[in-house]
């Protein structure tokens, strides 16, 4: 008690024998010291508040919502559970070349001679001179060629859904589209099963690396059917047997 009553009593000695100007100093440092720590604890008080009220609406939360927009550019957003949907980028270009030659030759010569001219004049039982003459001479040849030629390109996105989770972590995904180009219908499908280490930062996930990948297209319009053969020469091929 005495201690504290001797540095009050030598502060306000110090105090009273500065000169005014520097008094005047004094007191403003200990009124700005004053309300700086006075702006902090409110500054404090208040942000234990907020604290307190964000902690409340998060227990209150019945259903826990799943934002799928993430604006935090650090976020993950590639696929990875039942219902999230990916792009598949379907780059796929097909060449089948087939050539088919064949060919068979079949020749026959036959001959047999027969010479009556002296038939009646030779004595009974001399048959020399009157032998038969004959000669016929066959030629077979069959030759067949036939030539197959396809080039197929396909370049362009789809979405897929995540149907399923393997156990060991790999996704399937199933994606379907149907497009519409000037009366022509296209049906695209696309299945498999994909890593999700292969799924880009992006969500995309390249067609070359889903297994056991099923890739179909479809159309129906005029240009389809000008591209396939017609019923008549589709039965006239299998009905001709050579």
């Amino acid at each position: 008690m005495k201690s504290k009553a001797t540095t009050q009593y030598s502060h306000n000695h110090i105090i009273s024998s500065a000169s005014p100007l520097l008094r005047e100093k004094i007191k403003m440092f200990v009124k700005k010291n004053l309300f700086l720590q006075r702006k902090t604890i409110a500054c404090l008080f208040t942000s234990l508040a907020l604290l307190i009220v964000s902690t409340n609406l998060q227990a209150e939360s019945i259903w826990k919502k799943r934002v799928t927009l993430n604006t935090n550019l650090f976020n993950d957003n590639r696929a990875r559970g039942i219902g999230d949907i990916v792009t598949v980028q379907i780059n796929e270009s097909t060449e089948i070349t087939g050539v088919e030659d064949s060919s068979a030759e079949n020749k026959k010569s036959h001959s047999v001679n027969v010479d009556t001219t002296n038939f009646f004049t030779k004595p009974l039982g001399d048959t020399s001179g009157y032998l038969p003459n004959f000669s016929a001479d066959t030629n077979h040849s069959f030759n067949g060629k036939g030539a197959y030629e396809s080039n197929r390109n396909i370049s362009l996105e789809l979405t897929a859904v995540v149907t399923e989770i393997l156990a060991n972590g790999n996704l399937i995904i199933e994606g379907n589209r149907d497009v519409n180009i000037n009366g022509e219908k296209y049906n695209i499908k696309v299945s498999g099963i994909v890593r999700p280490i292969d799924i880009s930062i992006d969500n995309v996930i390249q067609s070359s690396s889903i297994a056991n990948a099923n890739i179909t297209l479809e159309g129906k319009g005029f240009l389809t059917r000008a591209g396939k053969r017609g019923w008549w020469n589709r039965i006239y091929e299998a009905m001709w047997p050579f």
